[in-house]
């Protein structure tokens, strides 16, 4: 979700929703894929350990870690809203009438309100729900802002929320008989 750069090596990655714009080289593009599908892998077995590993090593052969980060967050999120919107319409085309719903719910079951919510939780909602619907620039603004505010703890946070719904998401999905996109596949392996 990075602005492209001029010249050499731009290029995107297609999901169900659409591209994910990268600014380096093809190698960078599968770079960043493969430790999304592996993260996804990771979260599935629940091998938090591995995770925190792989993300660090990641990172410190990153030459720009808080933009490859937030390339990972952003690959995530799209796949999420492009998941949430192939629930919503046929051929996973989104119908814009109909209302995306996403809700978190307490240890009870019981839906909690947005606004209760910690920020980057609350964050990555709004996220999800403006690619959801549609509105790329309006998610890329709360990326954005949370992005811009967010200390090491709290991206850390944002990317495991996008790794778990990723997960739950993909699931869902196969379970309904719908496609998942190839980086996306260990997320059910």
């Amino acid at each position: 979700m990075a602005e492209p750069s001029p010249g050499v090596g731009t290029g995107s990655v297609v999901g169900n929703s659409g591209p994910v714009e990268f600014d380096r080289d093809l190698d960078h593009h599968r770079r960043i894929l493969r430790m999304a599908g592996d993260a996804l892998g990771m979260v599935r077995r629940q091998d938090h350990d591995g995770l925190l590993a792989e993300l660090a090593d990641f990172l410190e052969h990153s030459s720009d870690g808080q933009a490859d980060l937030r390339t990972l967050i952003g690959v995530l999120v799209q796949e999420c809203a492009a998941m949430v919107g192939t629930f919503t319409g046929p051929s996973g085309v989104p119908r814009p009438a109909e209302p995306v719903r996403v809700e978190v719910l307490d240890r009870q079951s019981r839906p909690v309100p947005i606004d209760t919510l910690e920020p980057p939780v609350r964050t990555m909602i709004r996220i999800m729900l403006a690619a959801g619907y549609g509105d790329p620039m309006a998610a890329e603004e709360q990326l954005d802002l949370a992005l811009r505010e967010a200390g090491a703890r709290e991206l850390i946070h944002l990317f495991s929320l996008g790794l778990t719904w990723t997960v739950h998401l993909a699931q869902e999905c196969a379970r309904r008989g719908l496609a998942v996109v190839e980086w996306a596949r260990p997320a059910l392996d």
